[in-house]
């Protein structure tokens, strides 16, 4: 008997012959073309480090091939073909005709465009339970671990591996990885974890590029790139152990036993912080290449914006409002522009060198831990890097020199913005038509019951529940107009028709269709506060949580505490908030948030009753409870808030109608730019 073997790849595209087998490449040494797969077998570089090897140049090979003529034409065709998943497909699709609107409104195509993905978009990887993972390990290689007995007893008393120092103790068979000495597992605190490549080249977190040490070996690292070679020679045999039996990576052992970084070493850290690699990032730049071919399309790799944000303390609040997308592309633009402008010049590699060293050494130096790009941006640091970018250029008035504070200053300034035009992808549902849980036929009491065949008696054998809209219809019947959630299985029109004379309980001839379809997601203006409509019977607030930039300051680390669950900063080992400060902000935010009931009057009786509690009698953990739920129900978004701790309920703030007879639908076009209003 036959037995089929079938197997689901995930993350591939078509990989024609053509494209494998084309003799692209000139080896300049010898002058033989060479194809992809011939690399492939010649050198030590993996099929993504050939294709986005510079030296190659195969993206220009692909360019070339997938030159579109779209004459400036956006459709779906466009994306169509793309190896990603529908939703980013339909993200990429929005953000082409988001482009397409903002050059039409402005008139003239722009210079740059710059394309930042999200990060870990295509290489989601699932956590590995990290006891379970040592377990194995351990297990496997128990003959050849020194001191198994006593290490496999300290595993086992583990729960759970929960910090960097644990796991760093077992994968280093309990010793320094540097000299190699034996670690005491009930006194980590008093160890340091050395970044094996500098903190201030690159920001390098992973595992692979971190060493429990004793505390005076990191010192003696000091400001050097490599591993001092006492270190080296002491330990590379038991390095070379440690990586015979995957306790350390090979990567994590060359790093570990280099000798030196040379120029295009530095070169290739720079360049890793700067460059976006992924295929679909390529392809979305090969879309945009092709429509505006004067603009020049920048990568941008998503770890920029996140760092510059983390160093710089312009802390994100996702729940506060909506705004933060507009920051981050307002974010990537101009970190893009400064990659494009000043990052690109030739760099004075033996100031590099000496910058680490004294950005090492010089105690004032602090937050640095970001990688040189990052760092460069640094005012302090203003001087020396643009001696080492060589950052002068001629301009109209003469020599000009990059600014850092000037830059940093405005970035500042426009990521406390509250200016920000938002709009939201409407959506026609389709798909299931309804809820496909079977009830017994002794719950026909639910109302809605479907027959689970078109004869088939629902009281008899059984029923589906709950229709699935498709879209809102707005209906008038005797001069009273009615929002009409119409379900998927009746698109049809003379189905249509039906359901809502049976939901109106009327006749056809009394119906007035006047808006056919309505796509959820539409914003409509409804007893003085913006919504938008979710479901046949469901609204969402639109308003968008407005903080003036003086509060957002004064705030921002109450607010990264509550929100983020972040450590206040500390300075000389005191944080910068003391606890009585802390509480005091949050009866501030808390007033403040109470003080909006005007702005959002559908959300006022549920402002009301907070304000009957007397805040001042909430503990310091109820309070910061109290500000999470508040930010819940008054964001633009589906969150309802918990209030039940207060004598409120489980769901405060949701929003709900049985019909809407006189609103305003405002349609937005996609940019937010224009807007129609149509009142009924």
């Amino acid at each position: 008997m036959k037995k089929i073997i079938t197997k689901k790849y995930i993350g591939w595209g078509k990989l024609s012959k053509k494209f494998l087998t084309k003799k692209y490449y000139t080896d300049q040494k010898t002058k033989i073309k060479k194809s992809i797969l011939d690399l492939l077998e010649e050198t030590s570089k993996n099929f993504m480090q050939i294709i986005n090897d510079d030296e190659y140049n195969f993206q220009k090979m692909i360019s070339e091939y997938n030159n579109l003529e779209t004459n400036k034409k956006i459709n779906y065709k466009l994306v169509e073909n793309l190896v990603t998943s529908p939703s980013t497909k339909r993200g990429i699709y929005q953000a082409l005709k988001l482009v397409k609107e903002i050059t039409d409104y402005i008139g003239y195509d722009p210079e740059y465009i710059v394309i930042e993905m999200p990060r870990g978009n295509e290489t989601k990887q699932r956590k590995i339970d990290k006891k379970k993972y040592l377990t194995k390990l351990y297990e496997v290689s128990k003959n050849n671990i020194e001191n198994y007995k006593k290490l496999s007893n300290e595993l086992k008393s583990y729960e759970k591996i929960e910090t960097q120092k644990i796991f760093l103790y077992f994968i280093q068979e309990g010793k320094s990885l540097y000299s190699g000495k034996p670690l005491n597992i009930n006194d980590l605190s008093s160890y340091e974890i050395d970044h094996i490549i500098p903190k201030t080249l690159i920001k390098d977190d992973s595992i692979d590029n971190k060493a429990l040490v004793l505390r005076e070996e990191n010192q003696a690292k000091g400001a050097n790139y490599t591993i001092p070679k006492k270190y080296i020679d002491l330990n590379k045999k038991w390095w070379e152990h440690l990586k015979k039996i995957k306790l350390i990576s090979a990567k994590k052992f060359y790093n570990l036993t280099r000798k030196e970084y040379k120029q295009e070493d530095i070169d290739g850290f720079i360049n890793r912080q700067l460059v976006e690699t992924r295929q679909i990032t390529k392809h979305v730049a090969n879309i945009l290449d092709n429509i505006y071919k004067t603009t020049k399309i920048i990568y941008l790799n998503a770890d920029l914006p996140h760092n510059y944000r983390e160093k710089f303390e312009l802390y994100k609040f996702r729940i506060i409002n909506n705004y933060h997308h507009a920051h981050d592309a307002y974010l990537a633009a101009v970190l893009g522009e400064y990659k494009e402008k000043y990052l690109k010049r030739d760099l004075n590699y033996e100031l590099i060198k000496e910058f680490n060293s004294k950005l090492l050494e010089n105690k004032d130096y602090k937050n640095l831990k970001y990688g040189y790009v990052i760092n460069s941006l640094d005012s302090n640091l203003n001087k020396i890097i643009n001696k080492i970018t060589q950052m002068e250029f001629k301009g109209e008035t003469g020599k000009i020199i990059f600014n850092a504070e000037e830059f940093n200053k405005r970035i500042f300034n426009n990521l406390y913005r509250n200016d920000i035009l938002i709009s939201r992808k409407t959506e026609i549902r389709n798909g299931k038509f309804y809820k496909e849980t079977i009830w017994a036929h002794n719950d026909i009491k639910i109302k809605s019951a479907i027959p689970r065949k078109g004869n088939l008696n629902p009281k008899l054998y059984g029923f589906y529940s709950e229709l699935k809209p498709s879209y809102l219809s707005l209906v008038k019947y005797k001069d009273k107009n009615y929002l009409i959630g119409i379900p998927i299985m009746c698109s049809n029109k003379n189905k249509k028709i039906e359901y809502i004379t049976n939901y109106l309980k009327c006749n056809t001839e009394d119906l007035e269709i006047l808006i056919n379809r309505i796509p959820f997601y539409t914003m409509i203006e409804y007893k003085n506060q913006k919504v938008y409509l979710t479901g046949s019977g469901e609204l969402m607030n639109a308003y968008e949580l407005k903080i003036p930039k003086e509060k957002m300051i004064k705030w921002k680390y109450t607010l990264n505490l509550i929100l983020n669950n972040k450590k206040i900063p500390q300075i000389n080992q005191e944080p910068l908030l003391t606890e009585n400060e802390i509480s005091n902000q949050t009866n501030e935010i808390i007033e403040y948030l109470l003080s909006l009931e005007e702005q959002v009057p559908l959300y006022k009786k549920s402002i009301q009753k907070i304000k009957c509690i007397n805040i001042n009698d909430l503990d310091i953990e109820n309070r910061k409870k109290l500000i999470i739920e508040l930010f819940k129900m008054l964001s633009s978004s589906k969150l309802n808030a918990d209030l039940k701790f207060i004598g409120g309920t489980s769901r405060e703030g949701r929003l709900t109608f049985s019909n809407i007879e006189h609103a305003c639908i405002i349609n937005k076009s996609i940019s937010g730019l224009k807007e129609l209003k149509n009142e009924f």
